[in-house]
């Protein structure tokens, strides 16, 4: 009797996300202002920032509603590299290729990976990746996030926040967020540090200049 009941239970739930999905796409007619991001400050915690152009080809790849790509660089010499990717409610707020996909499209190996929590009180996280080719190795954080909640990790944590966000904001938009930087012999922990530090304090950016949708 249990397995019945157990198989009725699971087909009640996919239908009702089946459903839940099939509502959203009905009812995303939001239109999306991309400006507050478009604005995000050229100096974050004493990085300078730069814009670099994405490409034509990786841009109709990565197909998000706005990119951001900026070098920012530090006045003692280090630089960090980020990239936003937003994706509004009409594209149903999620990337269409996560950073591992995209190193190992670019020829790069996934050496390392973990989970980093970079602050506890907000319930942020990272996901960590050291990649490598030909000698050369990038120390990588990334994550999802949307307006009402940062440090998503992976495509269920993704579900459940536009579904809830869908519920009770009408919104099911989100958006990617790498940083990353170089990796020198022995100096990894200095790196780790820099990228935290900043990762923390870009994240609150993006609480202010979330764009609007109607």
């Amino acid at each position: 009797m249990k397995a019945p009941v157990g198989n009725a239970l699971l087909l009640a739930g996919l239908l009702a996300t089946g459903l839940a999905a099939w509502g959203l796409r009905l009812t995303s007619g939001l239109a999306v202002d991309t400006t507050p991001l478009a604005s995000v400050p050229q100096e974050v915690d004493g990085w300078l920032g730069r814009d670099v152009p994405v490409e034509d080809q990786v841009a109709e790849m990565l197909r998000a509603d706005f990119n951001v790509q900026r070098s920012y660089q530090h006045p003692h010499g280090s630089t960090i590299w980020v990239y936003v990717g937003y994706y509004g409610t009409r594209r149903g707020g999620r990337a269409e290729h996560t950073p591992p996909m995209c190193y190992r499209a670019s020829g790069y190996r996934v050496a390392e990976s973990q989970v980093l929590d970079l602050q506890d009180a907000r319930g942020f996280r990272a996901q960590e990746m050291v990649v490598e080719d030909e000698g050369e190795r990038r120390l990588v954080l990334y994550w999802f996030r949307s307006r009402e909640r940062t440090g998503i990790l992976g495509e269920f944590g993704q579900m459940i926040d536009r579904l809830r966000n869908r519920m009770t904001t009408g919104r099911a938009d989100g958006a990617l967020v790498r940083v990353s930087a170089s990796v020198e012999d022995g100096n990894a922990d200095a790196v780790r540090s820099q990228l935290v530090q900043f990762a923390a304090q870009f994240d609150r950016v993006l609480d202010r200049h979330w764009p609007e949708e109607s």
